[in-house]
């Protein structure tokens, strides 16, 4: 059975070589890419995924509320960050800056890994506020290995699995 993952990056063009390559050559898992934050909510309402894989730093599309708060942030992907405003709407919905119609019922934060260019000590209490841990982040820098995000799939999925173990 593949698992099904989105990945909302939206340099996956450019990645797609060097951090796509691994997944789609260990055919465990059907990569969907979602390349703005409107194609990724397109995305989770329309298909359930095993895992989704975020982007803090991301473009807005063309959904009007994503764009209007990206106007307000000064139209910078850096203090934008709508990958994490993403993450608030769906699994902190009544605090999230931005709502959503809906959240689907699927969504829970175990599904959730974060790959970006923001170290762990920037983002960590926005992200352990949302139910995301440590294991289900990693930092896009120099020293991120060809297969980064292979393993970081194959730990959200790790995650999603004990904590349906749990239950």
């Amino acid at each position: 059975m593949k698992y099904k993952v989105l990945w909302i990056e939206d340099g996956a063009m450019f990645e797609a070589k060097n951090l796509a390559g691994p997944v789609y050559n260990s055919r465990r898992y059907d990569l969907v890419i979602a390349l703005s934050i409107s194609d990724a909510i397109r995305e989770i309402v329309s298909d359930e995924f095993d895992a989704v894989i975020v982007d803090i730093r991301m473009e807005p599309g063309d959904l009007s509320p994503w764009v209007v708060h990206f106007q307000h942030t000064g139209q910078n992907k850096a203090t934008a960050r709508l990958g994490l405003r993403l993450l608030e709407s769906l699994l902190l919905p009544h605090q999230a800056p931005v709502k959503l119609e809906s959240v689907p019922d699927w969504v829970e934060p175990t599904r959730f890994g974060v790959l970006t260019v923001e170290g762990w000590e920037e983002v960590s209490s926005q992200l352990q506020r949302l139910g995301i841990t440590k294991r289900s982040f990693r930092e896009k820098n120099t020293s991120l290995k060809p297969d980064g995000l292979l393993e970081l799939i194959d730990a959200v999925i790790a995650e999603c699995s004990n904590q349906n173990s749990r239950k």
